[in-house]
């Protein structure tokens, strides 16, 4: 498989190595994510690379994307002037009969049948760069056709048939203009699935972007914060290195046998993990096997605290519960965030947005999030050298739209 790079190693790293040659790519953004000048920054360093790159715009004035290269400095020109990059304006004729100062003009962009046409002769005008092409497809707008919802995705569908054969593309789309059931549609077709939102933080707004899939076995499924400088778009390195720095602990000692900070690892997903406590749940009761699995998870939270805090030099409660988070992360349990801490009382709360056993168990009715709790509960015990209990109040299991869980100093009889 050949894989070419982003131009961004902390996007490679997420991505598990980089794109492969070749490989359709999709962009679900949100209004202001600046989704659309990543996906330039990406496609401007592959033309510094000798790619052959074309942006196919459907949603943007071509003033504003000329305006974002100039912004960042990328000089586009000497690529437009050599033929080996083209702007292609399907936003003007898009509403209306205005005129376009764009030499390359898609006449009629709210026919289907007219944008696959202009495709085809595209794709015979630029063969000669035949598996050195890199593109970008600003595409929401194609949605305004005049066609059934069915028959645009038909559309895409082909033109990622189509272009796979000539290099890879970025399809940027606007998750806002899109139904639940398109956005499904539109994961399952592309290879590679980045997905963006906005968070507003104490204020002010924070990007994120997550590789929501990826063919590659290595890849990040978390969400990393990223933002705009006056050259590029960078994403925040704290998840990135915590990642490199975990995968430089976890060995192979020997074939069968994976070692992580000096404890053997043995990988389970998550739908085995919901199988299994749905069926002990059933069996043995829920209330005699959840307080068992708290109890055990509390011991073996215990036993991973120390390596924890040698090999990351951690020094307050926060960072452990903070980097153990980033494990659990990287191991695929969910996004996990602390929404309060209180160090004075010993108390803190926090949530698990998309738990992937949890969110199996729906028909419970009742929290199953006990591998996390238990697990919590035993790292904050050690750490403290006092008795702690974790309780979850949200679950995805009993209808929540998250899991949450509150962790305080445990109560005594009679208190």
């Amino acid at each position: 498989m050949d894989l070419i790079t982003s131009g961004i190693s902390e996007l490679d790293t997420l991505l598990g190595g980089g794109f492969y040659r070749n490989a359709p790519i999709l962009f679900l953004t949100e209004t202001g994510s600046m989704a659309e000048a990543l996906a330039l920054q990406i496609l401007y360093y592959r033309l510094c690379h000798g790619d052959f790159g074309f942006v196919f715009d459907l949603d943007l004035p071509p003033e504003r994307i000329r305006e974002w290269f100039d912004w960042f400095r990328w000089n586009y020109e000497q690529y437009e002037k050599k033929d080996l990059f083209l702007l292609i304006d399907g936003f003007t004729k898009m509403f209306g009969d205005i005129e376009s100062k764009e030499k390359v003009l898609i006449s009629e962009p709210r026919d289907p049948i007219h944008i696959e046409a202009f495709f085809l002769k595209l794709l015979t005008k630029i063969e000669k760069f035949k598996n050195q092409i890199f593109s970008v497809f600003f595409f929401s707008n194609v949605f305004l056709a005049k066609a059934e919802v069915q028959k645009i995705i038909n559309l895409i569908y082909k033109q990622r048939m189509y272009i796979s054969q000539y290099g890879s593309a970025i399809y940027v789309f606007n998750k806002g203009m899109l139904e639940t059931k398109t956005i499904n549609t539109l994961e399952h077709i592309f290879d590679f699935v980045i997905d963006f939102k906005i968070e507003q933080i104490n204020g002010r707004f924070q990007k994120y972007l997550r590789v929501k899939k990826s063919p590659l076995p290595r890849h990040v499924d978390a969400y990393a914060p990223y933002e705009k400088t006056p050259e590029k778009i960078v994403i925040r390195t704290g998840l990135i290195e915590d990642f490199e720095s975990f995968k430089q602990q976890l060995k192979m000692v020997k074939q069968g046998y994976v070692d992580l900070m000096g404890n053997r690892i043995v990988f389970l997903g998550g739908d085995y993990l919901s199988w299994m406590l749905k069926n002990l749940f059933k069996v043995y009761g829920y209330e005699n096997v959840y307080p068992l699995i708290y109890s055990l998870e509390k011991e073996r939270g215990s036993s991973f605290f120390y390596p924890l805090v040698k090999e990351f030099k951690l020094s307050d409660l926060k960072e452990v519960i903070t980097y153990y988070f980033k494990i659990l992360v990287l191991r695929g349990l969910g996004n996990f965030e602390i929404v309060e801490f209180n160090p004075d009382e010993g108390f803190f709360r926090f949530r698990v947005l998309d738990d992937p056993i949890c969110s199996q168990l729906k028909d419970l009715g009742k929290p199953a999030g006990v591998i996390i709790a238990g697990t919590i509960a035993g790292i904050v015990e050690k750490y403290t050298g006092r008795e702690y209990d974790a309780q979850e109040v949200k679950c995805l299991a009993k209808g929540d739209e998250y899991c949450e869980y509150i962790v305080r100093p445990a109560r005594k009889l009679g208190t």
